[in-house]
């Protein structure tokens, strides 16, 4: 394998800074410093370290992307376009999508094809924290703060788990989540007489959608790869 392809696939950037890097002399394969980008190797059977930090090699995609208003969270739907097909041609087939988000909502949503990742970020005894901002067709009461601090019953037996809510206009909050029950935001302001009117998330654990436009995606970093790998108990099971 290329040493260039190796890193990029190991989300360190896109072609053009990983060579940037390896001319750089940050990379070693068998503890011998290379500068060639095009240098050839065995990724199972020799040792290629960034900053003598050792590298593995993972086959797997990452993606974040900013989700338009009026795309599904979903590969088949009649009425609205699949955000798979926003993400580059080579990944489309590739990548699964990380939950959900409606139609109408907008913001961070991740797609991978690590299935074992997948499973761990959406599985509900994860509780992985998610933060929407929120614009209502009314005032946001403070008594509110405490409501979603207790927990929410949204009909039909349902009771959310406590959430954080933070006001940030008259008619604009922030609320963290650390679930993903259906229509879940809707209907904890629902319950009060508050109608939403724009949803966007913000946050999914530590990823954002800054720096991408609406409708673009961009590969994770190794980094925040590493950091959904800790939230998950990932890197534990793959030491």
């Amino acid at each position: 394998m290329r040493l260039d392809k190796f890193l990029s696939d190991l989300n360190f950037g896109s072609r053009k800074r990983v060579k940037k890097l390896i001319k750089a002399g940050h990379v070693k394969v068998n503890d011998e410093v290379i500068t060639d980008s095009s240098f050839d190797f065995d990724e199972n059977n020799e040792v290629v370290k960034y900053d003598d930090e050792v590298l593995e090699y993972s086959p797997f995609v990452y993606l974040a992307l900013n989700k338009p208003k009026d795309y599904i969270s979903s590969t088949i739907d009649e009425l609205y376009p699949s955000i798979v097909n926003l993400v580059d041609p080579m990944y489309a087939k590739r990548v699964r999508i990380v939950g959900r988000l409606d139609a109408d909502t907008t913001g961070i949503i991740l797609l991978t094809d690590d299935g074992r990742l997948n499973n761990r970020l959406t599985h509900p005894n994860r509780s992985i924290s998610k933060i929407y901002r929120v614009t209502l067709n009314h005032d946001i009461p403070e008594k509110l703060i405490e409501e979603f601090a207790k927990g929410v019953d949204i009909g039909k037996g349902e009771i959310t788990r406590p959430a954080e809510l933070k006001i940030v206009a008259s008619n604009v909050a922030e609320v963290t989540l650390k679930e993903g029950k259906y229509h879940e935001i809707k209907r904890m302001f629902d319950r009060f007489d508050l109608d939403v009117i724009e949803l966007d998330r913000l946050l999914f654990g530590p990823i954002s959608y800054e720096g991408l436009e609406v409708g673009e995606s961009r590969k994770l970093t190794h980094e925040e790869v590493e950091k959904l790998m800790e939230l998950t108990g990932l890197d534990k099971e793959r030491l």
